[in-house]
């Protein structure tokens, strides 16, 4: 379970760690691949980022579809959702070193656009493990670490190249240096970059496409590059001041629904985004009280999109464009107290404001903004030597003054809450469970966006309401390279009000408040590790109902979409021989719904089964300075071949075989 590390009440929300009872300020350190982790008493796994079997500059996308849990889809935008326990993609959070992702116009990242350059370490949190992280985050938290210290002396430099049967492109490089100055204060300076290209995805057997004269899957090409920088300074007593800056810019296809007779037809010739944030924390100050922290943190999220809308599959003729122009503040300041007893008191208060430009076709543009704010307290109290509970109190304010010309809302409130707590009844034996309360508010998109004439917009939208409750039992240690561990979880989430889109009879999608989803289910992670370069082995399962009930009560129960009732995933690695090592993958994803959007029916995706193989091998590189390891690996995706639907009409790629090689 990992309970080394800072205790739920003494827990940085722009960090996760785990829970303990043992409370101390050291860093978390992740010894394996995989860790299950618990944190305010809900179930969580981290991973290191250089462990995976990705491609050199792979984005966020692909490396969530690793994570195991979580359910990842492409939308009929060409954007990439995210799915745990019920929730969709705006239910869940996204924070880049504390700097949420997810506000915006849309209310969600999209994830196959976020680079991971420069990214150390991932959490993903399935339920509510903190309210301190800002508003409309209730459904799952994933956490992207850039600011982590060095772990070696020197610098730490990468330089990876990949390509695959397409003759796409891959490249990457980084480097990195923790110094220790002469007053015991430490820099870090981290820096880097990638780009890749691709014409498109291989086709899966069965699969036709909107012409029959493609090897490749129109509209799934891409090309991108991105950079990333971080400074941070931290002295011993506390005392820390940080940066970070990250940027992409990208062009991209949409790849048409294959099942309808008028699918849109979209290109993306220009989608980026830079992000920078800046981060200070006061000297700690110690009384008889305990420990006073104060942490404070800016940052701006600007992006431009640019769609452009043909009237056919060949692509010739430009009949629409829509340009988007996006700017997101956010400020956030935090104040620990610790007390003599263990105990811990955590206050924050956060703000995003977005404003957002949209221009249709040769239209004047339309102005949105959208303020979000939050102020919530925490307070985390051991019991004994083996027990931690906490609870916690937010207030959520949201409000658009500018909606384009249409009705804009004042003033929504909600409070939320949570409770927690972990037990450790023996040394690999711990029981954990958490409830919480919160609300998520319409989005911009949600509330005005006619989506080159694809929706209605309705400004009348309500807030989300859920309810989490969760309970689990961690066996073993997952932090250790050697032995087993096991971790069971049961939760049951309740949706009031629920965002739905429904069909118009104008063949138009309509976003309405639906009044009750019920999610329950179980989720199991099974890890084990033969030691240092040994075999390891991973499954996970979910085994989930999803009921929902339209607002209009017209039709009864309905099918959620996107909500698989069964997901299973193994991932297994084996030495050879000869230095080399295998992995194999195996994702299997029950039967599921989706809204066919000419007929407005539930359309069943058949259950499907994926697999993939990798075989790699290291050499160490004693003689230089720069880089000490070599690393090739070769790997097959999907190599059966098979037409995988996570959406109507949009499959994934088919066979791809790829190669890498690294130097760090």
């Amino acid at each position: 379970m990992g309970f080394a590390g800072t205790t739920l009440g003494a827990q940085d929300t722009t960090r996760t760690r785990a829970d303990t009872v043992a409370p101390t300020l050291e860093r978390a350190v992740v010894s394996a691949r995989w860790e299950a982790a618990v944190v305010g008493g809900s179930a969580a796994v981290r991973l290191r980022a250089d462990s995976l079997r990705l491609g050199p500059s792979a984005n966020l996308d692909e490396l969530l579809r690793t994570i195991p849990l979580m359910l990842v889809r492409q939308n009929s935008r060409g954007e990439v959702e995210l799915s745990s326990r019920g929730a969709e993609s705006r239910q869940v959070g996204i924070l880049m070193d504390g700097l949420p992702l997810s506000y915006g116009w849309d209310g969600r990242a999209d994830v196959s656009l976020i680079p991971i350059s420069g990214v150390t370490a991932v959490t993903f949190t399935r339920g509510l493990g903190t309210l301190l992280a800002g508003t409309n985050t209730l459904g799952g938290v994933v956490e992207l670490q850039l600011d982590e210290q060095v772990r070696r002396a020197g610098w730490e430099s990468r330089l990876a190249l990949g390509s695959d049967q397409t003759a796409a492109r891959q490249s990457s490089a980084s480097t990195a240096t923790s110094r220790q100055l002469a007053n015991g204060s430490t820099l870090t300076v981290r820096g880097g970059g990638s780009y890749r290209q691709r014409d498109g995805f291989t086709l899966a057997d069965g699969v036709a496409d909107v012409r029959d004269d493609e090897s490749l899957r129109i509209g799934t090409d891409l090309e991108q590059h991105d950079g990333f920088a971080h400074a941070s300074w931290r002295a011993v007593n506390g005392a820390s001041l940080g940066a970070t800056a990250t940027m992409y810019s990208a062009s991209r296809g949409v790849a048409p629904e294959l099942h309808l007779q008028e699918p849109r037809y979209w290109r993306y010739p220009d989608a980026s985004r830079s992000a920078i944030i800046v981060k200070v924390s006061a000297p700690r100050l110690f009384s008889g009280a305990g420990i006073t922290q104060l942490d404070a943190s800016i940052g701006r999220v600007a992006g431009t999109t640019r769609i452009e809308q043909f009237g056919s599959a060949a692509y010739d003729a430009v009949v629409g464009t829509e340009a988007g122009d996006e700017t997101t503040l956010t400020g956030r300041v935090q104040l620990r107290q610790t007390l003599p007893n263990g105990a811990s008191i955590t206050a924050a208060a956060s703000t995003g404001r977005t404003r957002y430009f949209e221009s249709l076709n040769a239209s004047p543009a339309l102005v949105y903004r959208q303020q979000l704010s939050s102020v919530g307290a925490e307070t985390m109290w051991p019991l004994g030597s083996r027990t931690i509970v906490a609870g916690g109190v937010v207030a959520d304010v949201a409000s658009t003054p500018e909606a384009g010309g249409r009705i804009p809302q004042g003033d929504q409130r909600s409070l939320g809450w949570r409770l927690g707590g972990t037990t450790r009844f023996a040394p690999g034996v711990a029981v954990h469970a958490s409830a919480s309360r919160r609300a998520r508010f319409p989005a911009l998109r949600e509330l005005y966006s006619g989506s080159l004439n694809r929706f209605e917009p309705n400004p009348l939208l309500r807030p989300e309401q859920l309810l989490v409750t969760e309970a689990g039992v961690t066996l073993g240690d997952s932090q250790q390279l050697r032995g087993w561990s096991l971790q069971a979880t049961g939760f049951v989430q309740s949706l009031s009000d629920g965002i739905v889109r429904v069909s118009t009879p104008e063949r138009k999608f309509r976003r309405v408040n639906q009044n009750a989803q019920r999610s329950t289910g179980v989720e199991t992670l099974l890890d084990w590790r033969g030691g240092v370069n040994g075999p390891s082995l991973l499954l996970d399962m979910v085994a989930q109902r999803v009921r929902i009930t339209d607002v209009s009560g017209s039709a009864g129960p309905q099918k959620p979409e996107h909500q698989p009732g069964f997901r299973a995933g193994v991932d297994a690695t084996l030495p050879v021989g000869w230095g080399m090592s295998a992995g194999t993958n195996i994702a299997r994803v029950g039967a599921q719904y989706c809204v066919h959007a000419e007929r407005g029916q539930n359309v069943p995706l058949a259950a499907q089964t994926s697999a993939g193989v990798t075989l790699e091998r290291g050499w160490a590189l004693p003689g230089l300075k720069a880089f000490r390891w070599l690393r090739v690996l070769g790997a097959v995706d999907n190599v059966a071949n098979v037409a995988m639907y996570e959406q109507c009409g949009l499959p994934r790629a088919g066979r791809t075989a790829r190669v890498s090689i690294e130097l760090r």
